[in-house]
Order: C-alpha cells, then sequence, then structure tokens
C-alpha cells in the first residue's frame, strides 16, 4: 500500500491499482466517509417516514416502533448485501455469473428466512394458525425484498457508473502526463539537431530519432485511441537505438520481436514506457533482455534486468506502472495481466494483453 496526502493506493490480487481517499473509516482495504454514512443514513430516515407516512394515512394505525425498527435493519442489511454481490459479480477482471446467481440466490432465502423468523417472534400467535418454517411464505415478502434488490440495483449501477467515468478521467490524465515532456521538448528539437549534426553527426542523429519519438508521442493514437503496434516497435527500436549511442554501442541488452504485428493495434506509449523503464532503472554494464511476442489478438512484453546501485526506481519506475496500469485497465479491462517479480537486484517485468 502507498499513501500521498490524503489518498491512499491498494494493490489488488489480480494486480490492478485501487486509490481510495484516506479520510473516513477504513473497511479491509476501503474507506467510508463520515459524511457520506451521515447522508445514507437521512436517506434512510426520509424513506421511512414516507413509507410509515403513507402506511398511517391508509390504516389510520401503526405498530409498536420496534417492529419497524427492526424490520427496516432487515431490508436495509439486504439492500447492502445486494449492491455489494453486485459488485463482487461484476467488479472483478471476469464477471463471476455462476458464484453471482449461487450468493444472490443464498441472500435472498436468507432475507426471507429472517424476515420470517421475525415475523413470528413479533406475532407469534398469527390467526392463519399454527406457524412454521414450512409455512407458504407471504406474497408481500417477496414483493418487499424484489422492490428492495431493484432499489439496490440502481444504487450499485449509479455508483458504478461514477466509478467508470472517473477511470476513464484517471487514464485519461495518465495518458496527458506522458505526453507533457514530449511537448515540451518537441518545439527544441529540431533547433538542437541543425546546431549538432555539423559537428557531431552521431549526436545530431540521435536527437533526430528523439525527434520523432516525440513527435509519435504527441500524434500516435487515432480516433480508437490506439495506434498500429507495428509503429510503436519501429519507435522502441529508435528509441534502444538512442541509448546504443549514449553507450557507445556497448550495450548490454537483447531485444528480440517475434511474431507478426500485422493489423494489430494497441494504445501508445505503453511498451515505450515500460521500455525506457530498463535504460532509466536497469545496469545495463550487465546482461538485460526485452522480448515482444505478437500474434493474433494477443501481444506479450517480458523484461529482465540488474537494478541501479543506486536508482529512484520507487518512486519514479511506480508512477510510471500506477499510470500504466490505469490506462489498461480503462482500456483492456479483464483482457490483460501485467506481473512484477523483483528483488534487490534483479527486476522482471510480464506483460499479457488481449487485443
Amino acid at each position: 500500500m502507498e499513501t500521498a496526502g490524503r489518498f491512499f493506493s491498494v494493490k489488488t490480487a489480480d494486480g490492478k491499482v485501487k486509490v481510495y481517499d484516506n479520510k473516513g473509516w477504513r473497511f479491509g482495504d476501503r474507506r467510508v466517509r463520515p459524511r457520506v454514512v451521515l447522508v445514507h443514513a437521512l436517506c434512510w430516515l426520509l424513506f421511512a417516514a414516507y413509507e410509515l407516512s403513507l402506511l398511517y394515512y391508509s390504516v389510520r394505525r401503526l405498530e409498536p416502533a420496534l417492529n419497524y425498527v427492526l424490520f427496516y435493519a432487515l431490508n436495509i442489511a439486504f439492500f447492502y448485501g445486494h449492491a455489494a454481490l453486485l459488485d463482487h459479480t461484476f467488479s472483478g477482471p471476469k464477471a463471476r455469473y455462476l458464484s453471482g446467481v449461487i450468493r444472490w440466490l443464498l441472500l435472498f432465502a436468507g432475507y426471507l428466512l429472517l424476515k420470517r423468523i421475525l415475523d413470528h417472534l413479533l406475532d407469534p400467535a398469527p390467526a392463519t394458525g399454527n406457524w412454521t418454517l414450512m409455512s407458504a411464505l407471504p406474497v408481500s415478502y417477496l414483493f418487499r425484498g424484489t422492490y428492495m434488490a431493484i432499489l439496490s440495483t440502481a444504487y450499485w449501477a449509479s455508483g458504478y457508473r461514477a466509478r467508470y467515468r472517473r477511470q476513464a478521467l484517471a487514464a485519461e490524465n495518465a495518458y496527458l502526463q506522458q505526453q507533457v515532456n514530449p511537448h515540451l521538448l518537441f518545439n527544441t528539437l529540431n533547433f538542437i539537431y541543425s546546431g549538432v549534426y555539423e559537428k557531431a553527426p552521431e549526436a545530431g542523429r540521435s536527437v533526430l530519432l528523439l525527434s520523432d519519438i516525440v513527435r509519435f508521442g504527441l500524434e500516435a493514437a487515432g480516433p480508437d485511441g490506439k495506434c498500429p503496434v507495428a509503429e510503436e516497435l519501429l519507435h522502441i527500436e529508435q528509441l534502444i537505438a538512442i541509448n546504443r549511442g549514449r553507450f557507445d554501442h556497448d550495450l548490454q541488452l537483447r531485444y528480440e520481436v517475434t511474431g507478426d504485428p500485422e493489423g494489430q493495434r494497441v494504445i501508445p506509449l505503453v511498451l515505450m514506457t515500460l521500455t525506457e523503464n530498463v535504460f532509466k532503472h536497469g545496469n545495463l554494464e550487465a546482461p538485460a533482455l526485452i522480448r515482444i511476442t505478437t500474434g493474433g489478438d494477443q501481444l506479450h512484453f517480458y523484461s529482465r534486468n540488474e537494478k541501479k546501485a543506486k536508482s529512484a526506481f520507487k518512486q519514479t519506475a511506480r508512477l510510471g506502472l500506477r499510470n500504466i496500469r490505469l490506462r489498461l485497465d480503462y482500456s483492456y479491462h479483464g483482457r490483460y495481466a501485467l506481473a512484477v517479480t523483483e528483488d534487490d537486484h534483479l527486476y522482471e517485468l510480464n506483460l499479457h494483453i488481449r487485443l
């Protein structure tokens, strides 16, 4: 878990990073702010007052207050249990339809059973005769349970849509962050190239390659937000060429590309950023490997390198990976896996995308 100001991030079992508000009460890896709880409590009070007002207007009498407290507590618990079950079913990497249906049936059966028990405890001698758990359930139980399930579904759907919109904005912001520095650099690169090339052709060539990479960063995304995989691979080769010049062509990096990227499209700068991390944080005096495999609707990126002795890896690399996860989660939700394995010396990264 990482913290930053009033927000904290949690890496989940499927490798995603979720960001939560650092204020409020914590339940597991989530926090609920007191203000939200108060708003919910006020809404339930208004809801109960509305229903009881209609009931009193219809029959001119009410049951003891304890009856309503217990039944509303049960209905509210079912409401939030139903919403949590929907979240469990649809918010993971893959929708859990079968387990979701089974759990919902158990939840609904438990709700009906508790309602039946409460009804008996509060009215132990009903006019209909001897009471048993197996006796027919009143239609009102089914109606009330269905009604609360519909309300809970509407509540969950509104929250899910809001989270999806926040996720989209976060992904867009992460992409824009990757574009800021290239945009600032691009206006001066051509000027630098014209002044450097005559005196140092090799350095001038590197500036020209960098200028092309910057242009790609600014213009790569098409109307679908993606670019051809072949173009991303081309600019990775340019990035490697620039760094070979930095290391006087003595770069201990093996770069392998297999498969056919024809027709494949991917969100831009993800593979570029992962490649750049190898140069930025890797000790390239030791052997390093970047392997990219393409074909059909599959894309796989693998890198392995030793870490530099001194590096701001934890701060900058994790920020870059967080942005990448946000973008991948938005564009390939449930269709990608990003795993990092590291110790004090070695760093390995595996990314698999079903395009």
